[in-house]
């Protein structure tokens, strides 16, 4: 499935009540706050009559990503292309669509993001434009912690037998 046609209008409007508290969503941050994670994972389902229909964020989950300059930085870096990752790497280029059928094996690959932290974790601290100074174990447990929301998010996308954007 790829996402040319998938959103027909069916998705919520970021920045408005649908967006996640805090966060300003992929429209930016909210003014007087820190910035946003730009980068957000949500849950779709397809529709019947074709398109599809994007779950809201259950209240006790994050769909923060990342940030904007991680789908290059951290999700397209040679550090996880090397691991022969086929999901995370098209962040680097377009918005991800994990199609239903796909999430099993995009949860491996999470898994397989887990454990290898520490060569995405060096990456981060040696290339400049990462955001700022932070130790190795900072870096790790930023992505660690953004995994997270992501692994949270593709098992509701099982349970609903739906799929993931990350966008």
């Amino acid at each position: 499935m790829t996402p040319t046609g998938l959103f027909t209008g069916l998705f919520p409007v970021f920045g408005e009540a649908g967006a996640s508290a805090g966060c300003g969503g992929p429209a930016g941050p909210v003014r007087g706050r820190l910035p946003a994670m730009s980068l957000s994972v949500d849950v779709y389902v397809p529709r019947a009559e074709g398109g599809i229909e994007v779950l809201d964020v259950p209240p006790d989950s994050s769909d923060a990503a990342g940030w904007e300059r991680w789908r290059t930085e951290v999700w397209g870096s040679e550090p996880v292309r090397s691991l022969g990752a086929r999901f995370f790497p098209r962040l680097a280029t377009e918005d991800l669509t994990v199609a239903p059928d796909e999430v099993s094996d995009f949860l491996a690959e999470c898994d397989l993001l887990r454990t290898h932290l520490a060569p995405i974790a060096d990456h981060m601290a040696a290339e400049p434009g990462t955001g700022p100074r932070k130790s190795h174990a900072e870096h790790a447990d930023d992505v660690s912690r953004r995994l997270d929301n992501i692994v949270k998010a593709a098992r509701r996308a099982l349970g609903v037998g739906g799929g993931v954007i990350i966008w």
